[in-house]
């Protein structure tokens, strides 16, 4: 038995050899080598789209990103049906909901292929049931093989990790189905929930974006249209904006347009009626995630679409980082943009939380937005002078508390949040009792 000269953990495997660490000439055959492949020896490879109606590459992770209600799964429901179409198969983890009840009939209502959709059962001795990441990893990359499945979708993703969700475990869970996906020329969708965050990158705005959006080699993320001015509220707006706002291997789709419809199946066959819903395709849409921001800023402000109030509230919300910056330096930027100081003082009493502990300067940090007329939401926060629009206390200001102001000054100023971190809910929200599907 060779000696472990780095004092590795069991189960620990290092690609460097016991001579290159300790120059004696013992055997190392139990650590694996590793060698040098010359570039040259590799055939290109060039890179192919997934037949599904998405620009997505075979062989990557891809995120579909979008509140509850905006319908996500509808989005993977109608690549599904398209990719069957064209002879392949499909893997939907996606517990959350019902097969019979649910995922079912959404595809047959965009008319899929069903003998090629499939999913994965599981039965545990631990009774931990379901798909887990990435214990599961290999069992599934063998059943893709089986079958030919050409697209696997996970909805939410965040249900299927084995272990707490944090930093490291999405990684240790996410390279494995990465690497399977590679090797074995299949894709995967992961379904994700947006933050809270507003701020200008829109990956950011990703649950978990620090890991997942770096394992993904493309993005989408779905809103509704707001160039439909006849809907009021997202409830009564069927269109959707799929904007692809992450592509490291191709070019950059162009944002694709759905109409939400609804359905009714009718019985047949000894299956029951059901209504449910579907997307179709409506054609594209100029927007991108920063113009669809700026027009739901504009239809939320009474100020109108076109005022320096208005375009200068939009600046802030894009220019600000998620921790804030010092009025100073926000002010001289500004002016450098062509703001002057009164009116990017009016548009921060709207667009920001202030955070001052004195000596220090006064920091401004973006809030939340909470459209007017959307679904109500508790808000921690004062509604400011816009009066329509609602702000909730970004876990941004509750951190900058927590580092720079002493827990008596907190609750010297009234302004100790005893509420916890949890997600808050976003102002584009549609309840599930509300839709049907």
């Amino acid at each position: 038995m060779v000696t472990n000269p780095l004092d590795l953990p069991p189960g620990y495997e290092t690609r460097v050899t016991a001579d290159m660490l300790n120059g004696t000439n013992g055997h190392v055959d139990e650590y694996p080598r590793f060698r040098l492949t010359p570039i040259s020896s590799v055939k290109r490879r060039s890179v192919s789209i997934v037949p599904c109606g998405l620009n997505i590459p075979i062989g990557t992770i891809s995120i579909v990103c979008g509140t509850q209600g905006l319908g996500k799964s509808l989005i993977t429901c109608y690549a599904a049906a398209e990719l069957t179409r064209h002879g392949h198969g499909v893997m939907f983890i996606a517990e959350e909901d019902s097969i019979g009840a649910v995922i079912k009939p959404r595809l047959e209502a965009v008319q899929a292929d069903l003998t090629r959709v499939y999913f994965p059962e599981v039965e545990r001795h631990d009774d931990l049931g379901g798909i887990l990441l990435p214990k599961d990893t290999l069992d599934l990359a063998t059943l893709a093989k089986d079958v030919d499945i050409m697209l696997m979708v996970v909805d939410p993703w965040t249900n299927h990790l084995d272990g707490d969700v944090d930093k490291g475990a999405v990684r240790a869970a996410l390279m494995p189905i990465a690497r399977a996906a590679r090797d074995g020329a299949f894709s995967v969708i992961l379904v994700a929930h947006p933050t809270k965050r507003t701020d200008g990158n829109p990956l950011s705005q990703i649950a978990h974006a620090s890991a997942v959006s770096q394992v993904a080699r493309s993005a989408f993320m779905l809103a509704a249209d707001p160039e439909n001015t006849e809907a009021k509220t997202t409830r009564e707006n069927p269109y959707r904006l799929l904007c692809q706002e992450k592509a490291n291997l191709t070019e950059s789709a162009t944002t694709l347009r759905f109409k939400i419809e609804t359905i009714t199946l009718p019985a047949d066959n000894g299956e029951p009626e059901v209504t449910t819903a579907r997307v179709v395709s409506d054609g594209t849409s100029m927007l991108d995630w920063a113009g669809i921001r700026q027009l739901e800023t504009r239809k939320a402000s009474p100020h109108g679409s076109d005022t320096k109030i208005t375009r200068a509230i939009e600046w802030l919300r894009a220019f600000l980082p998620a921790d804030g910056m010092e009025k100073p330096s926000v002010l001289e930027a500004a002016e450098d943009e062509g703001f002057a100081k009164r009116t990017i003082e009016r548009a921060a009493g709207e667009a920001c939380h202030v955070v001052h502990q004195p000596p220090k300067p006064a920091v401004w940090i973006a809030k939340t937005v909470q459209f007017a007329n959307e679904t109500p939401q508790e808000t921690h926060g004062e509604v400011g002078e816009l009066g329509e629009m609602e702000t909730s206390m970004d876990s941004a200001v509750r951190q900058y508390r927590h580092k720079n102001v002493t827990p008596a000054r907190a609750r010297e100023d009234g302004e100790l949040d005893e509420q916890t971190d949890a997600p808050e809910a976003d102002p584009y929200i549609l309840p599930n009792d509300d839709i049907p599907f």
